[in-house]
């Protein structure tokens, strides 16, 4: 610890909680649904055309 013994004593016995510190938390104005579909608007912009994708097995296919 860094305090002396008088400094410390004279703290509370309680220890701190975590929830009490930091800053409080506020969700974003908003429509959170909207802001996830300009999220994928964004992702189709920079990736327009998928990828083609390799098949996992070589041969037929099982179910």
């Amino acid at each position: 610890m860094n305090c002396s013994p008088k400094s410390c004593a004279e703290q509370s016995s309680v220890p701190p909680l975590v929830a009490d510190g930091g800053v409080p938390f506020r969700p974003p104005p908003g429509d959170p649904i909207q802001a996830w579909l300009e999220l994928m608007e964004v992702v189709e912009a920079l990736c327009p055309v998928w990828p083609v994708a390799k098949p996992a097995v070589e041969g037929g296919y099982r179910l």
